[in-house]
């Protein structure tokens, strides 16, 4: 039916408009909780199309062109209006459980957003305020400006009579200087006719003016004001009547309270089963990243543990293959010592002397010991060799090492 079609599509509107979770909403399936974000919805439309009409005047009333408001009006009430609130309604949630600090910032943060959504509020009821008592702003406006016509006007009479005044006189002195038989005095009447015309020509500026202004009063009829101009106009009618001081205040109010009707009515609505659910997906979502931080945390450990270890490992292997090396180096260089001509005539020589040193310590220790008288009764005695071997650096010194 073309009417449910309509209206689904209105909803679907306006639950866009209440930055709630679509997705979530639908897998709760009941009406009640969707027509509650239907309701905050329509209380973000109402906000961002007042605020938009709000701007959309204040620059007309500054600019008075409808190029510049309309684009810059939804500019301010679509776009930064409408973000705002949905800002506040998307960090806004309900809780069943509020533990420790949590109650604090379940206190004091809705307060922030209210807060804020006043001041708000203030700046877009003022615009508002100028266009209701538009007709009375220009009215006095209009006043006030034939006051300073007619202020001229009367400045400029006061000049021209001031003037003929002095024609009148000089017209006098004139007339008794050309009556006069001094020649000097007939001289001084004929510059009189330059002071006159002078005179005459500043009469006729001041009257030209004065039927100007005259026109211009007669005609006068303002279309637009500055915006301070109107706040100044408004100002002074709130001091001259106190009623509309008291209506000015009541029509703010209203819309204070209309720019934080979302966020009141999200807060003031009861703990629902679209709360619980997405409280729930929170916890969840909070509990599995809790997990998943412990998890990376244990693998970045096990991760530098096992690359530490392996660094070990590395290390040893390393070291054993440079010490295998380095003994492999060494046989080599012994082996080719051992087969070098110059190692074994070295050699040859050091057994020789070694061998010499035996040989003469032993006929010195058979000369030193005395030969004991034959018995034919004990048998032959075996002489037991006693001698000293030099150290092996006296033989290296004897062969040359």
């Amino acid at each position: 039916m073309p009417n449910e079609s309509n209206k689904n599509t209105i909803n679907e509107f306006l639950l866009t408009l209440s930055a709630v979770d679509k997705k979530l909403l639908a897998q709760v399936n009941f009406p009640a909780e969707t027509n509650k974000f239907v309701t905050v919805g329509a209380a973000v439309l109402v906000t961002s199309s007042t605020a938009t009409l709000s701007f959309g005047y204040a620059v007309f009333s500054v600019s008075a062109s409808l190029i510049a408001a309309v684009p810059l009006g939804a500019l301010w009430g679509a776009g930064v209006i409408f973000t705002i609130d949905r800002l506040f309604l998307t960090t806004t949630h309900k809780k069943k459980t509020i533990k420790g600090r949590e109650r604090i910032t379940q206190f004091v943060s809705p307060l922030m957003r209210i807060g804020l959504a006043s001041c708000i509020g203030v700046l877009t009821s003022i615009p508002i305020e100028l266009g209701i008592f538009r007709l009375e702003i220009f009215a006095i406006a209009q006043d006030e400006q034939k006051i300073e016509l007619r202020q001229e006007i009367s400045r400029l009479n006061e000049e021209n009579k001031k003037l003929s005044q002095q024609l009148k006189t000089l017209n006098i002195e004139q007339t008794k200087d050309l009556a006069s038989v001094i020649p000097e005095r007939k001289a001084r009447a004929a510059s009189y006719e330059v002071q006159k015309v002078t005179l005459q020509a500043l009469v006729k500026t001041n009257s030209d003016s004065i039927s100007q202004k005259q026109n211009q009063m007669n005609n006068l009829k303002i279309e637009h004001l500055g915006l301070l101009k109107q706040m100044m106009i408004l100002e002074e009618l709130m001091n001259k009547n106190p009623q509309i001081r008291q209506n000015i205040y009541w029509l703010k109010a209203m819309l204070i309270t209309l720019e934080i009707l979302p966020i009141i009515a999200k807060m003031s609505s009861p703990y629902g089963i679209y709360d619980a659910k997405l409280e729930n997906n929170e916890q969840t979502s909070i509990h599995f990243q809790q997990e998943t931080l412990k998890f990376n945390q244990i693998q970045i450990e096990r991760n530098f543990q096992r690359e530490q270890k392996f660094q070990e490992i590395v290390s040893q292997k390393v070291h054993t293959e440079v010490v295998v090396a380095t003994l492999q180096n060494l046989k080599v260089v012994i082996r080719d010592l051992e087969n070098s001509p110059e190692f074994t005539a070295r050699q040859a020589k050091l057994t020789s002397a070694i061998a010499d040193r035996i040989a003469t310590s032993i006929e010195n220790t058979i000369n030193d010991t005395p030969t004991p008288p034959a018995s034919p009764e004990t048998s032959p005695t075996v002489l037991q060799p006693s001698f000293e071997i030099s150290p092996v650096t006296e033989i290296s010194k004897t062969v040359g090492w």
